[in-house]
């Protein structure tokens, strides 16, 4: 856990991470691990000018990361078998099961 050194800061932490499992799901994603495709809107999409993985992604489905680029606002993935496109990382979260569709 982590110690800001000032209690209420701390009762705050505590209070508001597990809430934000969200943005916890996206700070995993690394090269190497596996992500489950959970669909993506069009305006996902279009923030930060990602490639729109509908129609080429199956939702539900595992795909394994290649490589990661973070930028300021927003993070992009390459995805193994899927080259040259980048997508946004709000459209996955990972998984620990990396069986193809367990």
């Amino acid at each position: 856990m982590t110690d800001y050194g000032n209690e209420r800061l701390n009762q705050i932490y505590r209070d508001t991470w597990p809430n934000l499992g969200w943005a916890r799901r996206y700070m995993e994603i690394k090269a190497g691990c596996t992500v489950k495709f959970l669909g993506c809107s069009k305006e996902q999409v279009a923030w930060g000018n990602n490639d729109d993985p509908n129609g080429i992604l199956i939702v539900g489905d595992k795909y394994y990361v290649e490589h990661v680029w973070v930028h300021s606002q927003h993070t992009k993935i390459e995805l193994r078998g899927v080259p040259k496109l980048k997508f946004n990382s709000v459209c996955f979260e990972v998984v620990h099961d990396t069986r193809r569709n367990a």
